[in-house]
């Protein structure tokens, strides 16, 4: 059964995900400094919760970040 740190995290970490979609489809300044926040949210995350200390976790969130700063790139790309 989850703990209310590992709930707390979990909740957390997809507010970054939120933060990181939040404005995809613009993919202005906006979009760049919102996925800034989701990334520094994530690096903090493990230091309050040592069970995200694992390599998945950086893969996933370097996954994410990857994914949705490379918006604004392959939108200039279509026009």
């Amino acid at each position: 059964m989850a703990n209310s740190p590992n709930v707390i995290t979990l909740i957390l970490f997809f507010v970054g995900m939120a933060l990181c979609f939040w404005r995809v489809p613009q993919a202005d300044r906006k979009h760049v400094i919102l996925c800034l926040v989701a990334g520094v949210l994530w690096a903090i995350l493990p230091i309050f919760d040592p069970s995200m200390r694992r390599g998945g976790y950086g893969f996933v969130v370097a996954l994410w970040l990857i994914i949705s700063l490379t918006q604004p790139l392959r939108r200039r790309a279509e026009l």
